[in-house]
């Protein structure tokens, strides 16, 4: 049987949304990586400002204008390129090696950003633990593995914790217009030391705060430090999309952080049982995260201290394109 032939072009606007939500429901009944999205939510990603849809976006098509697959490029950069290739095929044209297109486009975008750059680059994709055709994809291609990363879990009517802050400090809601740079500031020097860590912009903080209609500032929790400083925060979404999509009222922790200097106090574990008792509160039924398992500030069991357990595992693969990119800092 011959294979088919697919027509590559970039993401050409809201048109193709409604295409990209049809091809993620119909590859999300094989892969049951909770990747539903509807035309909406797509459009929170594809109007990201760091995102140069003309060049960092491929939609694949069969003939009669069939999207059989599409990826982006999620490009961070720092004193090297690192960029997240996302892809989704559709089931009907994965015997047909549209995979090895996706990664060779991907690849090649990378090594001519470097060039234009400078800089050194690596690329990385994720596999979910059961989806050995794509694991294998990538291993073929030279891939890696440096990171497993864990979808957990916690049933929001199982006791919560009461927080318990030490004397002085206190919680509150953010205020977006106004914490702005005091957030971005605790963001940073929270991450610093993740191993994937790259400053976040004003830009990049409002862009979904301001978009995502499942961001709200009550669950945008900041612990005040008693001289006034932002020592920790913990901000969740509650996207109605996928309440009524899935039919479970489920709520995404998207991160947790506490600031160097002010680790070991207690501080993120009061934070997350706040959000646990706000999200309750608010009629969610559980609450899902992601955290990669070689965390080195005790994320992992911090969660599972606080009753999350482990659904599912993704893998995470890169390969360095150019010399001075490393797999890992």
């Amino acid at each position: 049987m011959d294979q088919t032939s697919f027509k590559a072009r970039p993401y050409a606007g809201d048109a193709d949304l409604k295409k990209i939500s049809k091809l993620l429901s119909e590859c999300e009944a094989i892969d049951m990586m909770g990747l539903r999205r509807t035309p909406d939510e797509l459009r929170v990603q594809f109007s990201d400002p760091s995102l140069n849809t003309e060049l960092d976006t491929r939609l694949w098509e069969a003939p009669r204008r069939k999207l059989a697959g599409y990826a982006l490029l999620d490009i961070e950069m720092g004193a090297r390129i690192d960029a997240t290739l996302r892809w989704r095929i559709h089931p009907n044209y994965r015997a047909d090696w549209l995979d090895d297109d996706v990664i060779q486009w991907g690849e090649e975008r990378m090594r001519q950003l470097a060039a234009e750059k400078g800089l050194p680059a690596r690329i990385q994709s994720v596999a979910r633990d059961i989806d050995r055709p794509r694991q294998f994809m990538l291993e073929w291609h030279d891939y890696n593995v440096i990171h497993e990363l864990w979808q957990m879990e916690r049933n929001l009517h199982q006791p919560i914790d009461h927080p318990q802050l030490p004397e002085g400090f206190s919680v509150r809601a953010a205020i977006p217009e106004q914490d702005a740079d005091a957030w971005i500031a605790m963001y940073n020097e929270s991450f610093i030391d993740h191993w994937d860590h790259v400053d976040l912009t004003r830009e990049a903080y409002f862009h979904r705060r301001q978009n995502d209609p499942g961001y709200a500032r009550e669950r945008d929790l900041i612990v005040i430090a008693p001289d006034g400083q932002f020592a920790a925060f913990c901000w969740s979404f509650i996207n109605p999309d996928e309440i009524s999509r899935a039919r479970t009222k489920q709520a995404l922790l998207q991160q947790i952080g506490t600031r160097r200097g002010y680790r070991n106090l207690g501080l993120g574990r009061a934070i997350l049982c706040q959000t646990l008792q706000t999200l309750r509160d608010q009629g969610m039924d559980s609450v899902r995260l992601y955290v990669y398992t070689d965390n080195k500030l005790g994320a992992q069991k911090l969660y599972e201290d606080a009753g999350f357990t482990k659904s599912f595992s993704l893998v995470t693969y890169a390969k360095a394109l150019t010399e001075g990119a490393a797999l890992k800092p």
